[in-house]
């Protein structure tokens, strides 16, 4: 609840009255009551802990050409479960060894030395809607559901399917979303770094119901565009003599794209880092040579 509006006249005779509008930050959902979640458990090897990078693999996984048929079915936590509105055709003990050619998703197909990673999938079993909904609505103060943990888990995988799959959304811990609108959505904090206005989602239950909560959230981030520029609004927002091994800590470790305008095709090269200096800055926002541009 954010606000009360006031309509009509104000309380002064016996009789008035006023309509009160409550806004609430939720939504409820109706699932089917005959639908039935299908739960499977992903082992990667070798395993992969950089999210960016398992984040891709499943994505890979679940636009396999086996799962063509239940691709539009199937969602996933990019950790290791899988949701599936249909049961997936596998194997014997209703398991299978899936393997994977890693591409990146600017890559146009895989390299010739592109790591190979096997996904082992596992039923762990099914939830029914309709037991989740015999739970709420049971009168006895002493009802149990015992997959009621693992369904809350599964809706809010299947509730986050959509927007995990939008490339103008950000997905950050879990279900933070937020979307690469700009505008009022996106303030400058300078030094480099933007604040964007997100949301937060999770589903709960309530009486005789299910609901999806909806909350706003912010996260900084760094300003997209030239690494040059970022370093440059970087040191002209701090101290003017900032050593530079403090510049080169701030964008440690930092994901950067290259573009390599050229018109023959080259073998893969290896960038090697260095130090930049307050020279090179000025020196590269000068040139008009086309190049590298990260």
């Amino acid at each position: 609840m954010d606000k009360f509006e006031e309509k009509g006249p104000a309380l002064s005779n016996p009789g008035d009255s006023w309509k009160i509008i409550l806004r609430a930050n939720y939504f409820r959902l109706v699932p089917r009551p005959e639908q039935v979640w299908y739960r499977y458990w992903v082992d990667l090897a070798p395993d992969k802990t950089v999210k960016r990078k398992r984040r891709r693999i499943f994505t890979l996984l679940l636009n396999h050409d086996r799962f063509a048929a239940e691709r539009a079915c199937m969602a996933t936590d990019y950790g290791n479960i899988i949701i599936s509105a249909k049961k997936l055709v596998l194997g014997d003990g209703d398991r299978a060894v899936v393997e994977i050619v890693y591409v990146d998703s600017d890559q146009g197909s895989p390299a010739p030395n592109a790591t190979r990673y096997k996904a082992k999938i596992q039923m762990t079993g099914d939830l029914a809607v309709t037991n989740l909904l015999q739970y709420l609505s049971s009168p006895a103060p002493d009802a149990f559901y015992e997959g009621k943990e693992e369904m809350i888990q599964a809706l809010n995988i299947v509730m986050a399917r959509h927007v995990n799959a939008n490339p103008d959304v950000v997905p950050i811990a879990g279900n933070n979303f937020f979307p690469l609108l700009g505008g009022a959505n996106q303030h400058d904090l300078r030094g480099g770094l933007i604040a964007l206005r997100g949301y937060y989602t999770s589903v709960r239950t309530s009486t005789l119901r299910i609901i999806l909560n909806v909350n706003v959230c912010t996260a900084a981030f760094l300003q997209p565009g030239p690494l040059l520029d970022l370093l440059r609004r970087y040191r002209q927002q701090s101290t003017p003599e900032m050593p530079m091994w403090a510049v080169e800590g701030f964008v440690k470790k930092l994901r950067i794209e290259t573009n390599i305008f050229s018109k023959v095709s080259t073998p893969a090269c290896s960038l090697q880092p260095r130090l930049i200096s307050p020279t090179d800055l000025d020196t590269a926002s000068n040139s008009k040579t086309p190049g590298r541009q990260s």
